[in-house]
């Protein structure tokens, strides 16, 4: 069994959902309420308490991705999560460690593996990205072809990257495709964007100028900033 990629803050506040489900004080459902990536009044209705333990977009975000929650509606900075207790249970009594294939229902061929229990499957991932790109409605039709362009070929170094640098290869990649997730909203938030583009460009400093990712993700920030919401 591989362990799920958390911050030690992260399992502290499962272990705390884990509690509170139990107990019923948590809801297995979530009202998130942002504006400018900032909570707003209770910030969070359900998980009594989260805000004070420190849990961020980023968190749910990172929770979303490992199956604890699934995002069920978003309108601007309001939010709605449906909470997955079972799972949560799951990996707080084997202490984080994940008894499935975090991509269980690719076939096993194209998972490839990084070591240090993480796994990055290249494939789907850029047909995700194309997808969402694609699937966007405020993208116009020729930034749309740009960031497909540059996605693909970021895709490429990040093959190139992906034994030597395993965990920093996973991290780019999943900065890559929340930053399109988030430009490709319906609304895009300028924030959120801009954040989006600021962790991967940290990110990509864990290389230095391997593979040319830098100018790569450098090509990305120059598109991105020619759309009318980020001015």
């Amino acid at each position: 069994m591989v362990k799920y990629q958390l911050t030690p803050n992260q399992k502290e506040i499962l272990r705390a959902a884990a509690k509170g489900l139990r107990d019923k004080t948590v809801k297995r459902q979530w009202n998130i309420y942002t504006h400018g990536g900032e909570w707003l009044g209770d910030g969070i209705k359900g998980f009594p308490g989260a805000i004070e333990m420190g849990l961020t977009l980023t968190d749910l975000r990172d929770f979303e991705e490992y199956g604890f929650v699934r995002l069920l509606n978003k309108n601007g900075g309001y939010y709605l999560y449906e909470v997955r207790e079972q799972t949560i249970l799951d990996a707080v009594n084997s202490d984080f460690e994940d008894p499935r294939s975090l991509l269980q229902d690719i076939p096993p061929t194209v998972i490839v593996e990084q070591g240090a229990g993480s796994y990055l499957n290249l494939t789907v991932s850029s047909q995700h990205v194309t997808q969402t790109i694609n699937a966007s409605t405020s993208l116009p039709d020729d930034v749309k072809v740009k960031l497909d362009e540059e996605a693909a070929i970021l895709y490429e170094r990040i093959g190139e990257t992906q034994k030597s640098h395993p965990q920093e290869s996973r991290t780019l990649e999943k900065h890559l495709r929340r930053l399109v997730e988030d430009v490709s909203e319906p609304e895009p938030d300028k924030q959120d964007v801009t954040e989006s583009l600021s962790r991967l460009e940290r990110a990509a400093q864990a290389f230095g100028s391997i593979a040319g990712i830098v100018g790569a993700i450098q090509r990305i920030g120059e598109i991105i900033a020619t759309l009318p919401f980020m001015q």
